[in-house]
């Protein structure tokens, strides 16, 4: 599952939020052993901001996640570096990628 946010911004969006209530809704996502919030930037901006910013933003979903009843037990956060060059358009960096395990 992906949750976009727009560009320096780490709140949900309400059409996120709809789809994320879907997604848990869904064959049993709410059951997950864990979840890993793979947390992303794009490289607009300073290093050291956009690595904050991630953070903001797997915080932002772990929040919602634990108001839909997840145990923050189950949530991981997991930054990602990505320093090579980015090729798709720079609103498709600015995401936290949920895996389930």
């Amino acid at each position: 599952m992906l949750v976009f946010f727009e560009f320096d911004s780490h709140r949900i969006q309400t059409l996120e939020a709809q789809r994320l209530f879907e997604w848990l809704d869904d064959n049993g996502n709410r059951n997950a052993q864990l979840y890993v919030l793979e947390a992303h930037a794009d490289n607009t901006g300073p290093t050291e901001y956009n690595d904050a910013l991630k953070l903001k933003r797997a915080e932002t979903v772990k929040d919602f996640l634990m108001r839909q009843g997840i145990s923050g037990r189950k949530i991981v956060i997991r930054p990602e570096s990505e320093i090579q060059e980015q090729t798709k358009p720079d609103f498709l960096y600015r995401r936290v990628r949920i895996i389930l395990q």
